[in-house]
């Protein structure tokens, strides 16, 4: 495989995981509106059902992000490893090379475990408050 290709694959794995981190955000925007749009309280069952909704396309999600970014580590590795062995002087390969030396991996998952646990606990309040929150409001 080329540095060509690989740079190809690379940029694929960063659009990919731009991607899920777009459905992550849609997810919530939709959950807030839709809780902010309904004037009545959730009945239990609806709560349940929102929760347990909510929980499987965020424990989804957090997957995708994680082998997401695992994929980029790995694409990472294996484009310093050609730059070495072919001696190639590519500034973008210059720049994968830098970016994958950087905390990248550990800042990019403590991100997204912390990122999503703070998105779990607000969503799960706002489904479990809103009753108390609409009836304080009137």
């Amino acid at each position: 495989m080329t540095a060509y290709e690989l740079t190809e694959l690379t940029i694929n794995a960063m659009n990919r995981l731009d991607a899920s981190w777009a459905l992550f955000l849609s997810v919530h925007a939709a959950l807030f509106g839709g809780i902010v749009y309904i004037d009545r309280p959730l009945k239990r069952t609806e709560k349940a059902v929102l929760i347990m909704a909510y929980g499987t396309v965020a424990f989804y999600n957090y997957y995708l992000i994680r082998i997401s970014q695992k994929l980029l580590s790995g694409l990472y590795q294996d484009l310093a490893e050609i730059q070495e062995i072919q001696k190639l002087e590519l500034h973008t390969l210059e720049f994968f090379n830098q970016f994958s030396q950087s905390a990248w991996g550990w800042a990019s998952h403590a991100f997204t475990i912390t990122v999503h646990m703070i998105a779990l606990v607000v969503v799960v309040s706002a489904i479990i408050l809103d009753g108390t929150l609409k009836q304080n409001k009137t």
